[in-house]
């Protein structure tokens, strides 16, 4: 995806998805293992659209060629892998914590909560997508135009990026206003469950542009390299879903739906911390790694080498 190649990735993703619907009711249907059999699934899926796509990729792009003199360990590359990866997968984890804590006070208002929160928090994951793809999409074309030293480039894909958020989180907010309770019904049957949910998704709903605002700018930064902000991103989600969720819920006007107020607020503070941390600009003075000095009158053949693998792997 980084070379600009988002098709081929899809196609192995949708190959997978298939694979693993026919393999759940070949398992569960024929075989009758059940849970095993769906888990079971979705591993063979999913090594096989790994094994598909390594194959393919080895195959196709230059990029994946590797010759013998080529494997070399380089502590200093290694480092800065890490010095990105890291923050990342730190980030993740806290916002997982976050969820489980919020889940945990959800499950102290019985059935009819826990499953209203579950049938909305799996419609906010398809509001998700869109975002996060947009985000990751933005991640990978900050990596390429700060390599190139243009920032220009950056800020204007980071405006049009909002605007394109903001358009569709109000689209998004008329939907559920007006077809909330369908769409919960395509969800869930209980009458009790899509009267609480369809409320849920009107409160939700107003904040799905910071939602937006947290993905997009997110990308940008952590295509700059701006590790300290993945740690930030991570712990204002922590801090928000736990004193949001644990003291909401105990305000008699607000009760159950402090659990949604307090994803809503969470949203809120986080995009707003995204876009300071933005504001800051110091995602303009990171160094990745060091840009070596070309000279104008003489293309290096280093240059040219990286120009024409470029050109092989679009053609391919």
């Amino acid at each position: 995806m980084a070379l600009g190649e988002s098709k081929t990735p899809l196609l192995f993703l949708i190959a997978s998805s298939i694979i693993n619907v026919v393999l759940d009711l070949v398992y569960v249907i024929i075989f009758g293992l059940g849970v095993r059999g769906v888990a079971y699934a979705t591993i063979i899926a999913q090594i096989l659209a790994a094994v598909g796509i390594l194959t393919y990729a080895i195959k196709k792009n230059p990029y994946f060629i590797i010759n013998r003199d080529e494997m070399n360990y380089d502590a200093r590359i290694v480092g800065k892998c890490y010095r990105i990866g890291l923050p990342l997968a730190m980030q993740a984890s806290l916002i997982a914590i976050s969820c489980v804590a919020l889940q945990s006070v959800v499950n102290t208002f019985g059935s009819v909560v826990v499953a209203a929160f579950t049938a909305t928090s799996r419609i906010e994951q398809l509001v998700n997508q869109p975002f996060n793809s947009l985000g990751l999409a933005l991640s990978t074309f900050t990596g390429q135009n700060i390599g190139a030293g243009k920032l220009d480039r950056v800020k204007k894909a980071l405006i049009n990026s909002l605007l394109m958020i903001t358009a569709f989180s109000l689209l998004l907010l008329i939907v559920f206003h007006v077809f909330g309770n369908i769409i919960m019904r395509i969800f869930v049957s209980d009458a009790q469950v899509i009267d609480l949910g369809t409320q849920a998704l009107k409160i939700t709903s107003w904040f799905y542009i910071a939602l937006g605002v947290i993905y997009v700018v997110r990308g940008m930064l952590n295509g700059a390299g701006d590790s300290v902000y993945s740690m930030i991103n991570g712990c204002v989600e922590v801090a928000g879903r736990i004193v949001f969720s644990n003291t909401l819920v105990l305000i008699p006007s607000v009760g159950k739906w402090g659990i949604w107020w307090s994803t809503a607020l969470t949203w809120f503070i986080t995009g707003v911390a995204s876009l300071i941390r933005y504001r800051q600009g110091k995602w303009k003075t990171i160094k990745v790694v060091d840009r070596p000095v070309i000279k104008k009158n003489k293309e290096s053949s280093e240059e040219a080498s990286l120009h024409n693998i470029n050109e092989k792997a679009y053609v391919q």
